[in-house]
């Protein structure tokens, strides 16, 4: 069986090749360490080739840490997996962490599983 966190983590290295990658997540959640002004759920852009250059992405089955530019200021963040609700990747990918979160931003749950793992 494959731990989710990891999986999690492995899919989002993956999206971060091919492009942006947006963590939609509650900035609240336990162990979040992001920019007090972030509030709520909210959602944090990641790319290899961004304006801004992220130099430190580390995503594992921690969750998701890099130095991110908040106003012109560099500030570490770690986002860890158990606050993820979402993970968008380029071209409108949306892999979601639960079936509560589904029905938080009431979105209907497929009648049919529709994400597969390939490894």
């Amino acid at each position: 069986m494959v731990d989710v966190h990891a999986a999690a983590g492995m899919l989002f290295n993956v999206l971060l090749r091919r492009g942006v990658v947006q963590l939609a997540f509650s900035a609240e959640a336990t162990g979040v360490v992001c920019p007090s002004s972030l509030q709520g759920n909210t959602m944090l852009e990641y790319g290899l080739n961004l304006p801004v250059p992220i130099k430190d992405i580390l995503a594992d089955e921690f969750g998701v840490g890099a130095t991110l530019s908040f106003r012109g200021s560099p500030m570490w963040t770690h986002i860890p997996w158990s606050a993820v609700y979402a993970i968008v990747g380029e071209g409108g990918g949306l892999v979601v962490n639960s079936a509560e979160t589904l029905e938080t931003l009431d979105v209907p749950a497929p009648s049919k599983p529709g994400l597969k793992l390939v490894t």
